[in-house]
């Protein structure tokens, strides 16, 4: 019989290991022997070990709650972000509303342990759990654009002058790659590496099923940790030029149409966001390294009967722990582009776009304009580059004059 559990959250890991521990209270042969020789649906009896398995746990209420929350919280930054064309920083806002969303879905279908009752979550699963798999390198190819266009920003020895239609083309055509083409791609080689259709967690909902092979490191675990380590790399491009440029700063942002603030938010925030999901991919792929990995089989990963299955595993009270990393990403989301005077604005302008302004006319004192013209961080960065350019040119010939 071959093991199919790879890992993509450590506290899969420790759950796996508990339903195998139960399972063979139940006589594990014989459950393994019905799971790969006949369809059916695979539920491990909460009922046997909780005796609330019928009422709605704690930790889904606050899931879905916070959840919720950060949905309705983001959607502002992810307008801004739309607005402004950043396309990475859009693209970072909207895989994080997808996230809450889909774990929102999933408090309301699975609250509780009472497997008996629970739906299969065929189609819906489907798609969630290509999502899943997608938003690993979703989240850290985003924040690459970001941090490279940040250093970018701040390199002032490869000046250009204008940014050509071409050049612009190819910096969204690069995002875009990043931020939903190398996704789309994983969520395709998915199935390479995909021995059952999806598991079903209590309160956590959806989860992809992955074959512990060398192929599933290949194929799922490397890929975003190669892109979190280049991460790492241009965090610590954009720290080192902005200590040697630090003189130079205000004035390189204030030629840009741009502010300090909204600069060191979107860097304050993607620091955060990279400083943790280093450690979390490095973590994975140990975990993976841990288990024994099998040689790949393509007949035995797609066996008939196998991809019939749907696992619906006890939750026992507990939450998968990404899904908390999901809720923490959407308030950092809001923290930093949700309360700043970009953001008042765009309040302002729809509250009076509901004609709010006959009941509070405060809102009319400041005006309901626009922010900033809409530029991105590719292009205000051209422009920076060359103030400092120009200073230098300036300072040369000050001296040639004396």
């Amino acid at each position: 019989l071959r093991p199919e559990y790879g890992v993509l959250f450590g506290s899969q890991h420790d759950h796996l290991l508990n339903l195998v521990a139960v399972a063979a209270i139940n006589t594990v042969l014989e459950q393994l022997k019905l799971y790969y020789s006949t369809p059916l649906k695979i539920a491990m009896d909460s009922t046997m070990y909780s005796t609330n398995s019928y009422y709605v746990f704690p930790a889904a209420i606050v899931l879905g709650v916070l959840s919720a929350a950060t949905i309705a919280l983001d959607i502002l930054p992810f307008v801004w972000h739309f607005r402004n064309r950043n396309v990475a920083a859009c693209s970072l806002v909207f895989w994080i509303l997808i996230l809450n969303l889909c774990s929102l879905i999933n408090v309301f279908l699975w609250p509780n342990d009472n497997t008996e009752s629970w739906p299969d979550g065929r189609g819906l699963c489907d798609v969630e759990a290509k999502i899943f798999v997608g938003s690993f390198v979703a989240l850290t190819g985003a924040l690459l654009c970001i941090m490279r266009s940040l250093a970018r920003v701040m390199d002032t020895e490869n000046t250009v002058v204008a940014t050509t239609r071409a050049q612009r083309r190819r910096a969204i055509v690069l995002d875009l790659f990043f931020c939903f083409g190398l996704p789309l791609y994983t969520m395709i080689v998915h199935y390479v590496v995909q021995p059952s259709r999806y598991y079903l967690w209590g309160i956590s909902g959806c989860s992809a099923s992955v074959d512990n092979s060398w192929v599933f490191i290949v194929l799922i675990v490397i890929p975003p940790l190669l892109l979190s380590l280049a991460d790492a790399y241009y965090s610590g491009l954009v720290i080192f030029r902005l200590h040697r440029y630090r003189l130079h700063f205000s004035r390189l942002l204030a030629a840009s149409n741009t502010t300090k603030s909204r600069f060191m938010r979107l860097f304050i925030m993607s620091q955060i966001l990279i400083f943790a999901f280093v450690p979390i991919q490095v973590y994975i792929f140990y975990l993976n390294m841990q288990l024994p990995l099998l040689p790949y089989s393509w007949n035995e990963v797609h066996s008939a009967a196998a991809w019939a299955q749907i696992v619906m595993i006890p939750s026992f009270g507990t939450v998968l722990f990404d899904r908390w990393i999901r809720v923490v990403c959407g308030f950092l989301v809001f923290v930093f582009f949700g309360v700043g005077a970009d953001a008042v604005l765009m309040y302002k302008s729809w509250l009076l776009a509901l004609g709010c302004g006959r009941i509070f006319p405060s809102l009319k004192r400041e005006g309901n304009g626009r922010s900033s013209p809409k530029h991105s961080l590719g292009s205000w960065g051209e422009k920076a580059k060359l103030v400092l350019s120009g200073k230098r040119h300036r300072g040369a010939a000050s001296s040639r004059s004396l």
